[in-house]
Order: structure tokens, then sequence, then C-alpha cells
């Protein structure tokens, strides 16, 4: 079993809901090939039961979690906030 959690992802889904691509830089954008391949090949090791595609969205996680949870919250619900 495998939660996968590919971030921006070139398909329909964003399309479909209406997002704006525009807002998320160019580099934060995998395509549905990089996120299978990626899938795949952790299911292939074994793991880990988390799968995060893309350098950049690793980094994140990882970034994450030496931060205050509390920080990361309110970081969170700025980001959500209409502006």
């Amino acid at each position: 079993m495998q939660a996968l959690c590919p971030g921006f992802t070139y398909s329909e889904f964003h399309q479909r809901m209406g997002a704006r691509r525009g807002r998320a830089p160019a580099f934060m954008w995998l395509s549905a090939r990089q996120v299978v391949t990626a899938s795949l090949a952790a299911l292939d090791r074994g793991g880990p039961t988390v799968c995060i595609p893309g350098w950049q969205y690793r980094a994140i996680v990882g970034t994450l979690r030496l931060l205050p949870r509390g920080l990361v919250g309110r970081l969170a619900y700025a980001r959500e906030r209409p502006v």
C-alpha cells in the first residue's frame, strides 16, 4: 500500500476544478509520467509507504519538518486566506 503525494501535476484535474496554473511557478509542476514513474519505482523498492515525487516537494517536506508545528499551521492558514 502507498500514499502518493504528487503535488502539482499536469493533468486534467486542475483544469476541471478551474485552477489557474500560473499561480504556481513552472518548476513546481510535474508531468503525469514523472509521478507514475516515481510511484512505481517506490513500490518496486518495497517502500516508502508515502511517495513524494519530485525533488522540490521532498525539499519542502524536509524543511517543514524542521519548523515548529504552530508556525507551519499559521503559514498554511495565511496562504489560504482570501486577499
